[in-house]
C-alpha cells in the first residue's frame, strides 16, 4: 500500500469538515470527564518540558565555548574565521592555521564537555521528556472517539501546534484523528450515522 503524506492543509480541511457536520450543541465545552482533556494536558506538559530541557542543554553546551584571538578580534567558529580572512586578501594565508588552531581547541573542549555531570544530567532530562512526549502523543493517537467536545479540543490543540510551526504526529496520527472525529460526529448526530 502506498503511503501519502498528510499535509497540514488536508488535516485542517478534514477537521473543518468534521466540525461543520457536528450540531452546534455538540461543540459546547467538553465534559470534565472527557479523557481528551487529560491527554491534551499530558502532551502539553511533556512538550513544554521537553522544549525547556533542550534549551537548558543548549545553554550548558554553549558555556565555555572556545574562541581564538587574533589581535583584538575574537573568532568563535569557522564562519568567523572565514569572514576575518575574507576581509583582507593578505589574511588568506592565515585561514588554514586558524582552522587548525580552532579545531584543536574545539575538539578538546567538546571532549571535556561531554563528560561534565551537568551536560550528562541535561541530556538525561532531554531523553526523559522526549520519551514522555512520545508516550503522550501515542496516547492521543490511540485515544478512542470520546465526546464531540473532546474531539473538538483535540482538533483545536493540533491546530495550535501546527499554527506554531510544531511538527506533531505523522500521517498515521492524522488519519486516526480524523477517524475519531468522524466517529464522534456519528455518535452525537444520528443524522450523520447514516453517512
Amino acid at each position: 500500500m502506498q503511503s501519502h503524506p498528510t499535509t497540514r492543509r488536508a488535516l485542517l480541511t478534514g477537521a473543518a469538515a468534521c466540525a461543520v457536520a457536528l450540531p452546534a450543541s455538540a461543540l459546547s465545552a467538553p465534559a470534565p470527564e472527557d479523557p481528551a482533556l487529560s491527554a491534551i494536558e499530558r502532551h502539553r506538559t511533556a512538550w513544554l518540558a521537553y522544549g525547556r530541557a533542550l534549551s537548558h542543554e543548549n545553554s550548558i553546551a554553549q558555556s565555555g565555548r572556545p574562541a581564538i584571538r587574533v589581535g583584538k578580534v575574537r573568532l568563535r567558529n569557522l564562519d568567523d574565521i572565514d569572514r576575518y580572512c575574507d576581509a583582507d586578501r593578505a589574511l588568506e594565508r592565515m585561514r588554514r592555521p586558524l582552522y587548525t588552531q580552532f579545531s584543536t581547541k574545539f575538539t578538546a573542549w567538546s571532549n571535556k564537555r561531554e563528560r561534565l555531570p551537568a551536560v550528562i544530567a541535561a541530556r538525561d532530562e532531554i531523553e526523559r521528556w522526549c520519551d514522555e512526549t512520545c508516550a503522550a502523543e501515542d496516547a492521543l493517537l490511540n485515544m478512542p472517539a470520546t465526546t464531540a467536545g473532546g474531539i473538538a479540543a483535540v482538533l483545536a490543540y493540533v491546530g495550535e501546534l501546527h499554527g506554531n510551526g510544531e511538527e506533531f504526529g505523522d500521517e498515521r496520527w492524522a488519519a486516526r484523528l480524523l477517524t475519531n472525529a468522524a466517529a464522534a460526529v456519528r455518535r452525537h448526530d444520528p443524522a450523520q450515522a447514516q453517512a
